[in-house]
């Protein structure tokens, strides 16, 4: 992901901007010009009016236009960044898991409460992503629940969490349970050696979950 997309609107805001009075100057005087050779000033005065009014007006609405877009850019940005955030510290609890109960994966219907206290004091906004809609947004693959780490065989293409429409943070499930994209047509995905991927729907269709 790059910059250039977040850009570009501010850039085209500020030419807006910027250049907003010159060409508010050139109009005026252009109208001025063939409404002064009309014999009714009243009604040249009033043409005027009009049409500055419009022109301001779509201004307006055009540098509106452009904050809003640039604002849900850069809000849905930070939403995958976040969230695949909390997936890798969510990986880093369940490494810690593991660790302490011999490499041995916890059940999926319990695994969020299973890595909770390697977290601290607890807070739900590490299970919960900016574009989620539900109060819990992960979940375990089943195919991993209670099963020794070291039986996977693909660790770094099977998938250990994935984004998941939650109520609770014990969410489980494979494939079928994946949520719809938050992030444009992006998912993230946490896997069995500990790294964190985002990936588009159709690559995400290649991902192992069968260790």
């Amino acid at each position: 992901m790059h910059d250039g997309p977040y850009l570009e609107p501010l850039v085209e805001m500020w030419v807006t901007v910027m250049f907003a009075p010159f060409i508010l100057w050139a109009l005026d005087r252009l109208i001025k010009t063939i409404t002064e050779r009309r014999p009714k000033k009243g009604r040249a005065r009033t043409f005027r009016l009009i049409a500055l009014a419009a022109f301001l007006i779509a201004q307006v609405s055009f540098v509106a236009y452009t904050w809003i877009s640039c604002n849900h850019e850069q809000f849905d940005r930070t939403a995958t960044v976040t969230c695949s955030s909390n997936l890798r510290r969510l990986s880093m609890d369940m490494e810690q898991y593991l660790d302490d109960n011999d490499k041995t994966y916890p059940p999926a219907s319990n695994w969020g409460d299973g890595i909770a206290p390697y977290r601290g004091t607890y807070t739900r906004d590490i299970y919960h992503c900016m574009a989620g809609s539900t109060p819990y947004s992960y979940a375990m693959n089943d195919q991993l629940s209670a099963l020794l780490k070291k039986k996977t065989k693909e660790p770094d293409r099977t998938v250990l969490l994935f984004e998941h429409d939650a109520q609770n943070r014990n969410g489980h499930g494979g494939p079928s349970d994946v949520t719809a994209p938050r992030h444009e047509n992006i998912l993230n995905f946490a896997f069995a050696d500990g790294h964190v991927k985002y990936l588009s729907t159709s690559a995400a269709q290649t991902l192992h979950w069968h260790p």
